[in-house]
């Protein structure tokens, strides 16, 4: 439908940016956002996996990958995701509000 349109865009703009390695990772983390909107945790990890395959730090992948695993109740491995977001992005704000709803999860 209309909601899936974002995601589906994201996808082949990371697929027609392949040769331009920064473009493929921007897509594919924007793929694994629009994915999380619509409640599809699987798909937004794979697409935030296959950007970090390109960019290991790309800080943006990381922070949807960790909400991915938190939406599917992976909870190690969502915290180990935030831990390492939290070092490296402290004051973000985005980050600190995961890390708390981590937290509330049992």
């Amino acid at each position: 439908g209309e909601a899936a349109a974002p995601a589906r865009l994201w996808t082949r703009a990371a697929a027609a940016g392949r040769d331009d390695r920064r473009l493929a990772v921007a897509c594919l983390a924007n793929t694994a956002r629009a994915q999380l909107d619509l409640s599809r945790a699987t798909d937004a990890l794979r697409a935030a996996a296959e950007a970090l395959a390109l960019d290991p730090d790309h800080a943006r992948a990381r922070y949807f990958r960790a909400r991915a695993l938190l939406a599917l109740g992976r909870r190690a491995d969502a915290d180990e995701a935030i831990a390492w977001l939290v070092a490296r992005e402290p004051g973000n704000p985005r980050v600190l509000e995961l890390e708390a709803e981590a937290a509330r999860v049992p």
